[in-house]
């Protein structure tokens, strides 16, 4: 088991319950997100760079270095509802090739929502003035512990490159002549992700009687949560806080799109959905269907589209409903791109009888 950790007060960390992520490959990118505190809307993302491909073989320790990560805090917007698990911290994130992450919230019982974090957070000058003195340095990851010490050294961090700002400061514990742990004393301010991804830190090695110590920072900065869209769902509807229900992605087979859904009643009847491409870093309305009778079920399809399945009784043809779902000119993922036909109807069922077909893709 691989554990992500942060840098917060034990007694504030991030809630360890649920969370989601997402990998885009394109951009070498895992991203991780934890509510902070429970009953509030504020967030941390922790985004790894430099992950080389990821399969089933894949040891995540590997990849998943401490040093190279960078944290971000964002407030969600529409569809956070702190009466329950499913509202709060059981988002689903998809990352566009463009480093833009969509999210989903499903506000039980009530709606079903989009938003985007965007990428102001890696630039400084997008972000919001106000946020601009939280970006600060967030952790010191030990790189290398070195050896010989018998005390500790002194660290310093350089200065944010805008004048603006404030140096940040910190300290190292050395434990049998090696470095076990660190502390940031004041994270600063003013720091710029897109200057300054990782402040250098400087080792003072004088009377220290130790070598070879190497300290990498990462920073945290502000990002900024915009609602795109909003489904309305129907009387009661069942999330993570009554089991495996809820919000649920499907990916297509060449990795570039993704089909976000959840029920549009009960525990998983109708269906509301938006499909995001990720080489175009758009969005799209997916299939609705205001149904509360029967469940419906998502698929990939061939190498990029999507089959769409209702679980109706087929005896009666009428019934048949299965859309396929795919791109057309100007294939940039927006609305205009993507077309859906019904093609059950041309699908004959052997038992022709009552029967509630459902869809095992093959991969």
């Amino acid at each position: 088991m691989f554990e992500i950790t942060y840098n917060e007060d034990p007694s504030t960390k991030p809630l360890s319950a649920y969370g989601t992520l997402t990998y885009n490959k394109t951009r070498q990118e895992l991203t991780v997100a934890n509510q902070l505190t429970d009953g509030i809307a504020n967030f941390i993302m922790k985004v790894y760079t430099n992950v080389p491909k990821i399969d089933r073989l894949t040891a995540l320790e590997d990849v998943l270095k401490e040093e190279n990560a960078v944290y971000v805090l964002f407030t969600w917007g529409t569809g956070f509802n702190s009466s329950y698990a499913e509202s709060q911290r059981s988002g689903k994130f998809t990352m566009g090739d463009d480093g833009q992450v969509y999210a989903t919230m499903m506000n039980l019982n009530i709606s079903f929502n989009l938003g985007i974090i965007d990428n102001t957070w890696r630039v400084k000058a997008n972000q919001d003035p106000a946020d601009q003195p939280s970006n600060k340095v967030y952790r010191l990851i030990i790189t290398k512990p070195g050896k010989g010490y018998l005390s500790a050294p002194i660290i310093t961090i350089a200065d944010p490159a805008d004048g603006a700002g404030t140096k940040a400061t910190g300290t190292v514990t050395v434990t049998k002549g090696r470095a076990t742990s660190t502390t940031v004393v004041n994270g600063g301010s003013h720091y710029d992700y897109s200057v300054e991804p990782h402040p250098v830190v400087t080792i003072d090695n004088t009377g220290t009687g130790g070598t070879g110590m190497e300290i990498k920072s990462c920073l945290v900065t502000i990002g900024a949560f915009t609602t795109l869209d909003s489904h309305t769902l129907n009387g009661t509807t069942y999330g993570r806080d009554s089991g495996p229900y809820g919000q649920r992605i499907v990916m297509s087979r060449n990795k570039q799109l993704v089909y976000m859904f959840t029920q549009y009643y009960g525990l998983g009847c109708g269906i509301k959905s938006w499909v995001i491409d990720k080489k175009n870093s758009a969005w799209a309305q997916g299939h609705q269907a205001d149904d509360t009778t029967h469940g419906w079920q998502v698929v990939a399809f061939g190498e990029e589209d999507f089959y769409v399945h209702k679980g109706d009784n087929w005896d009666d043809a009428s019934s048949h409903e299965g859309f396929i779902w795919y791109q057309v000119a100007p294939h940039d993922g927006t609305q205009a791109a993507w077309k859906n036909n019904n093609i059950a109807r041309h699908l004959d069922i052997m038992a022709h009888t009552t029967n509630y077909p459902c869809v095992v893709p093959i991969f």
